[in-house]
């Protein structure tokens, strides 16, 4: 246990949580007055609780008062048998005198303590006290306080128990109780909001189909023409969301031609794999960038760049099974994360004659 110091400042408030105070004027002398303002405040109101801080309080009655006995006991009378209250623990004496402060631990449930310097009558004293366990019944139990005069020397005020205490000055009482703990909870299901737009949105409840048409009236030039694709996420969870996109045209990444005997043969307008600001003038390529508010773009894509991360053998990329991350939260939870997709593509003064088209879908998961 250790043992703070013990001084003359005003104790402040006199009700801790969970604690009732109640006065007993129970003096053993005629001459004895009541210590007033008593009070005592613990850490924990918790039955059984360790660990706990205990402020102990009163206000003096008499001038001279060097020194005070705080037991605590199943009953309020001062100068009769004292009962432990059950699983009180106060600990052991502290091995030293830091404070110059004499206390030592007289029985199982008082302490003796001497003030620093005697104070008059009327001036609060405090007594703190730590690593007490709390009685493990919620039984109100009590501190019995006892002031002395001398209080010059450990030892030097005469009493001897809770029967015996001695020519003493005043006394009181307070009564404490405690509680059962208890617990405040309420569960927050995990949420995960997610939309594509073809327009642009300012939540997911205004959202029309996504579906590009690349080229002037639909048929492509030389010259690169762009669409956009408009997405929202929204997330609570912990280690935040990713948005993947998944193509359709395997064995091609780009555009395919309709009617081709496959894939790879039709793969007539590629994906742009070396990433660059503009698609160039009859370049027969296809790719895409990004625009972030409040998201972070995958490292195989660009806000700046067009590009198509198309791994060939579909392991990996837009035509692997899980399709290829393009943006994410940054590892949190985020809220309305803006992410606009826009897709580029032209033709070449080569490039067959056909309808090129792949089929997308966007992908959010989210980590909890």
């Amino acid at each position: 246990m250790d043992i703070v110091r013990v001084s003359g400042k005003r104790a402040g408030s006199l009700l801790a949580a969970g604690v009732l105070m109640l006065a007993t004027m129970l003096p053993a002398l005629v001459s004895a007055a009541t210590v007033t303002s008593r009070y005592v405040q613990l850490s924990s109101s918790v039955r059984g609780a360790s660990g706990v801080t205990a402020e102990i309080g009163f206000t003096a009655a008499t001038n001279g008062t060097g020194a005070a006995v705080v037991e605590f006991c199943t009953t309020p009378e001062v100068g009769t048998a004292c009962t432990q209250p059950t699983g009180l623990v106060i600990g052991a004496a502290p091995d030293d005198d830091t404070d110059h402060t004499v206390t030592e631990l007289v029985t199982d449930q008082a302490l003796k303590v001497v003030l620093d310097a005697p104070v008059n009558g009327g001036s609060p004293v405090t007594i703190g006290v730590k690593d007490l366990t709390n009685p493990s019944s919620g039984d109100v139990f009590y501190a019995r306080i006892v002031t002395y005069a001398d209080g010059d020397t450990e030892g030097n005020f005469n009493y001897t128990d809770a029967e015996d205490l001695g020519e003493y000055l005043d006394s009181g009482s307070v009564g404490i109780t405690l509680t059962d703990g208890f617990d405040v909870s309420g569960t927050v299901l995990e949420t995960l909001t997610f939309c594509a737009s073809g327009s642009a949105i300012t939540d997911c409840d205004t959202t029309t189909s996504p579906d590009l048409v690349l080229g002037d009236d639909g048929v492509l030039s030389e010259q690169a023409s762009t669409g956009t694709v408009y997405t929202m996420l929204s997330t609570n969870a912990q280690g935040g969301a990713v948005v993947s996109l998944k193509s359709s045209a395997t064995d091609c990444g780009g555009l395919v031609r309709e009617g081709a005997a496959s894939n790879t043969a039709g793969c007539g307008i590629t994906p742009i794999a070396t990433p660059a600001a503009n698609i160039a003038d009859n370049a027969s390529e296809f790719g895409m960038k990004l625009a972030l508010t409040g998201l972070t773009a995958d490292a195989n894509w660009s806000t700046t760049n067009y590009t198509m991360h198309y791994v060939a053998g579909n392991e990996d990329g837009v035509t692997s099974p899980y399709g290829s991350p393009i943006y994410n939260t940054n590892g949190a939870p985020a809220s309305e994360g803006k992410g606009d997709l826009t897709f580029g593509a032209n033709m070449g003064p080569t490039t067959p004659a056909g309808k090129y088209s792949a089929s997308f879908s966007l992908i959010a998961t989210s980590t909890f």
